[in-house]
């Protein structure tokens, strides 16, 4: 529960610096983030992404990938006053970002699946409740990094 509280004030906050620098941003925001976990839902769904061995070993070393990326960004961010997002590449760098966190979605819906399909007990269940929301989130703030970026100029 104080996760759930944590979150929603940050993700307010975000929301309402980004909302105030960029008005309409968070609406476009929200919606894209519907859409696009509805687009790859459906692609799951409908078999278009086959989640795989070979799917979960590439989306894995892409997240550590990206991960390594955004901590050397964020050091940079701190000790040099410079980020690679506002360079002239890095609408590139956020489209990626949005990409990871769209394809993560079919991990977890493939998790949820396995569970359903196995009779997980309640509180996997939860984790993996837990997962597509966290997956979520991180869509939703690449999705307003990306609109930032395009609305910057």
């Amino acid at each position: 529960m104080a996760y759930a509280l944590v979150q929603g004030v940050f993700i307010g906050a975000l929301s309402g610096i980004f909302e105030g620098f960029y008005p309409g941003i968070v609406q476009t925001a929200v919606l894209g983030t519907f859409a696009t976990a509805g687009a790859m839902f459906a692609a799951y769904r409908f078999g278009w992404i086959k989640v795989d061995q070979r799917f979960v070993r590439i989306m894995s070393f892409a997240l550590i990938g990206y991960f390594v990326f955004a901590m050397v960004n964020l050091g940079f961010a701190l000790l040099a006053g410079t980020s690679v997002y506002t360079s002239s590449f890095g609408w590139l760098i956020a489209l990626v970002g949005v990409g990871l966190a769209a394809f993560t979605l079919n991990l977890d819906f493939e998790t949820i699946r396995q569970g359903v399909e196995n009779r997980w007990p309640q509180e996997l269940e939860w984790r993996a409740a837990f997962g597509l929301t966290a997956t979520l989130i991180w869509l939703y703030v690449e999705i307003l990094r990306l609109l930032a970026i395009f609305n910057r100029d």
